[in-house]
């Protein structure tokens, strides 16, 4: 069973991160989530000197018991940024939710290196000549609140991040989905 935390805050490799969390309502996030995300993070950040973080919202027409479409999507999005930006490396987190309407959605954040990439529009639009081509609803990004420029050893942005990206780990959302289908995936990349 994955432990769900309803502290505003968590403890990960010595640093306490504020989290999005609605104690009152007893909505806690999945603390294995939250791990992934500052692993993925701080690998990145042991890479590049600045790291981009760029979040979007992707919708489908129909529902799926399987990710397939949205991890053939991830993998046909990173050879496109590889072979657009030279990127050798690509970190991402996504998450796959259902509320009440009949069709999951998935939210993804990208860690680029941000020493190439430093605003959203470009990726975005690759995002979207990728999704729509196969006859899925524009995705979403709010122009903003939906990307960061992390610079190494800038604690405050990295916070500020963390804690907006500690919303993929809500436990609000997730479950709606065969046992075998993933409500997350995030990349692997190891420290240097």
């Amino acid at each position: 069973m994955k432990k769900i935390t309803f502290d505003g805050e968590i403890e990960l490799n010595g640093k306490r991160l504020a989290i999005n969390i609605n104690a009152q309502l007893k909505q806690g996030c999945f603390v294995e989530m939250l791990a992934q995300i500052h692993s993925q993070l701080s690998t990145m950040q042991s890479h590049h000197c600045k790291v981009f973080v760029f979040m979007m919202i992707f919708h489908v027409n129909e529902y799926s018991e399987t990710n397939y479409l949205f991890s053939r999507f991830m993998g046909k999005l990173k050879k496109r940024l590889a072979h657009k930006y030279g990127f050798c490396r690509i970190g991402h987190v996504w998450v796959r939710e259902q509320g009440k309407g009949k069709s999951q959605h998935y939210h993804l954040a990208l860690f680029l290196d941000g020493n190439v990439v430093q605003y959203p529009q470009k990726v975005f639009e690759l995002c979207v000549d990728i999704w729509e081509g196969w006859n899925q609803p524009r995705p979403a990004f709010n122009p903003k609140r939906c990307y960061y420029l992390l610079k190494r050893g800038d604690d405050q942005t990295y916070r500020e991040a963390f804690k907006h990206l500690s919303y993929f780990a809500k436990t609000r959302t997730k479950g709606n989905r065969p046992p075998s289908t993933n409500d997350y995936s995030a990349s692997r990349l190891k420290l240097t």
